[in-house]
């Protein structure tokens, strides 16, 4: 092989090792298929006040009702994750963000790096199979311990419903189960029962004694 030849072969081969070097990089860097992702808590100075994320029903849980009024007993910042019809499972009938429930606010809860995680009642579905609601309060719950397993996290029987108390009652025994068996916190909203709004409807409404009762029992069950 003549000079040339020889340095055109072994520029071609540098040129073969770069390309080879360049692939394993960007296979070390890519994410794994299938792998979750973990999302990044949010960075928070030490002395700030201790976070509470409320996941609860819009308007039962709105931030001006019974959630500032723990903020403002206990010295919390409150951030409120609501939905709208939907609760641990989807409203009969729903569509779209109607649908949307409190598994699918778990992950967003966990980027929050809260102290305290408070999961507010919820409602009763009717005709819905009590093996399913079991599985979907046990799954969400537990999503929330494996994410945040340094946090709080309390959960609170629904409210009473007078048009479904009997599932009402039913799904006030599967978070009380529930909680026990992940060692989470519980309280009831139902043991005495909080006094609902006179026009109350679905979700139940809740008049300034009811959120400042409900207020006062989420503020005595956490630490």
């Amino acid at each position: 092989m003549n000079g040339v030849g020889w340095v055109w072969a072994r520029w071609l081969a540098l040129v073969a090792i770069a390309a080879v070097a360049v692939v394993l990089v960007a296979l070390s860097l890519a994410p794994v298929a299938g792998a979750p992702i973990e999302p990044t808590p949010s960075a928070r100075p030490d002395d700030a006040a201790p976070r509470v994320v409320v996941i609860g029903q819009s308007p039962t849980s709105d931030p001006g009702g019974w959630p500032g009024q723990l903020a403002n007993a206990r010295g919390f910042e409150v951030v409120a994750l609501l939905t709208s019809d939907s609760s641990y499972l989807p409203a009969a009938g729903c569509s779209g963000d109607a649908c949307r429930t409190y598994a699918d606010l778990v992950t967003e809860a966990i980027a929050l790096d809260p102290d305290y995680v408070v999961v507010a009642g919820g409602a009763s579905v009717a005709g819905v199979d009590q093996s399913t609601i079991l599985s979907i309060v046990r799954s969400t719950l537990a999503g929330l311990r494996v994410g945040l397993p340094d946090a709080t996290i309390l959960a609170a029987g629904p409210l009473p419903d007078a048009a479904d108390q009997t599932g009402a009652t039913y799904l006030d025994g599967v978070i009380r189960q529930v909680t026990a068996d992940l060692g989470l916190s519980y309280v009831s909203l139902s043991a005495p029962p909080v006094v609902l709004a006179p026009d109350s409807a679905v979700p139940p409404a809740l008049d300034a004694g009811g959120a400042a009762d409900v207020a006062s029992r989420v503020a005595a069950a956490l630490p």
